[in-house]
């Protein structure tokens, strides 16, 4: 009967809908790197003399040009002064003899002549100056500087190393690939950093160097990535 067939009849199918997006699959590899320096020099003096001060403090950060260390330089001063003094009888001179030289076409010789005179002592006092800015050591980029290693009165010589100075905004990671990941590298590809003292924090980077030869040893392949350090939580080493 009718009612029969009702006891009877399947129950409605059940269809579960699910929407296929496409997303990206990434590979990884985890591996051990170094973090050195963006910029790292032993701050020297080109000239010999005597520490007439000390300007900065051990871990202080540092502009590009800031005056790191003065030496004596009375003696440099003078030559300026001197320099300056010749400069300005040789222009004087020169001054002259111009306005002769546009009267008398004879004066034309002396005219070279104090030309050439006003040109040397011109040349002179520039090279005085550059001598006096010798006497103060400056920083060479932004920076930290490290421990001093002299002391106000010490006598220093040429290229005595005064203090070290690194470049810490950012810093360079050092990591070399297997040969097998070779293929999928490229300038510019993301990397993340974690490092002992915060093993929670992830930190963000990108290749900005990809060796152009495997190391014929190791089979590897040195990379460089550029790591931003917000709050310098990162370090050189």
């Amino acid at each position: 009967s009718g009612e029969t067939q009702a006891d009877f009849e399947r129950p409605a199918p059940v269809l579960e809908v699910l929407t296929v997006e496409a997303e990206t699959i990434r590979d990884t590899i985890s591996l051990v790197g170094q973090l050195d320096s963006e910029s790292s020099v032993s701050v020297q003096p080109e000239i010999d003399g005597i520490i007439e001060s000390i300007e900065f403090t051990e871990g202080q950060t540092v502009k590009k040009g800031d005056v790191l260390v003065t030496l004596r330089d009375a003696e440099q001063a003078a030559h300026v002064r001197e320099a300056r003094a010749r400069e300005k009888l040789a222009r004087e001179i020169f001054q002259r003899i111009s306005a002769l030289a546009k009267k008398e076409v004879s004066a034309q010789a002396e005219y070279d002549r104090a030309s050439a005179e006003l040109e040397v002592a011109r040349a002179e006092v520039q090279l005085r100056e550059v001598e006096l800015a010798k006497t103060k050591l400056r920083a060479p980029f932004d920076g930290v500087v490290g421990a001093r290693l002299v002391s106000p009165g010490e006598r220093i010589r040429r290229m005595t190393k005064i203090v070290r100075i690194d470049a810490v905004d950012r810093l360079q990671l050092v990591f070399a690939l297997p040969e097998i990941g070779v293929p999928f590298v490229r300038v510019g590809m993301p990397v993340k950093i974690t490092v002992t003292p915060f093993p929670e924090v992830r930190f963000d980077g990108e290749v900005f160097f990809v060796s152009p030869t495997l190391d014929s040893t190791t089979r590897r392949l040195t990379l460089q990535a550029w790591v931003p350090t917000p709050g310098r939580k990162l370090q050189p080493g």
